[in-house]
């Protein structure tokens, strides 16, 4: 399996010549306990998809994911139908600020379920929030 994410690029300390940067790009202070380079990731695991393989998969690429800035330090395992939709159209938006991206370890119906629970918030639109995908389904609609 093939892990790779390309979307961030790690700022190293000479970049930032040695500074300890606290703001933003619009200005403001940061006050996430969070570097500059770093960005807080919301993980939702479904370990029923597919061949039931979706925490392994995961695993070989959280090392990837960590080296590119990625904070991974609040993971939610679904355990039910619609609990990952339910969580995510019920979490308080200041709660789902903190996070940069969600990122889906599960199928095809994972990511729906995701998309479609996100799409029902009234302010979905205001909180501009990524997502992104492991697939460890069965099925690969959401490749193609």
């Amino acid at each position: 399996m093939t892990c790779f994410y390309n979307y961030t690029q790690k700022v190293n300390a000479e970049t930032l010549n040695g500074k300890n940067y606290k703001y933003t790009n619009d200005g403001t202070e940061k006050d996430d306990g969070l570097e500059v380079w770093q960005k807080r990731a919301l993980l939702f695991v479904n370990p029923f998809s597919g061949v039931k393989k979706s925490e392994n998969h995961f695993e070989k690429c959280r090392k990837s994911l960590e080296a590119n800035g990625f904070v991974l330090d609040v993971t939610i395992t679904t355990t039910h139908k619609n609990h990952l939709s339910e969580t995510l159209k019920n979490m308080p938006g200041d709660e789902l600020k903190r996070f940069h991206i969600v990122l889906i370890i599960g199928g095809d119906g994972t990511v729906h379920e995701a998309i479609n629970g996100f799409a029902l918030r009234p302010d979905y639109k205001e909180l501009e929030l990524k997502f992104g995908s492991i697939i460890g389904g069965g099925g690969t609609a959401a490749c193609g």
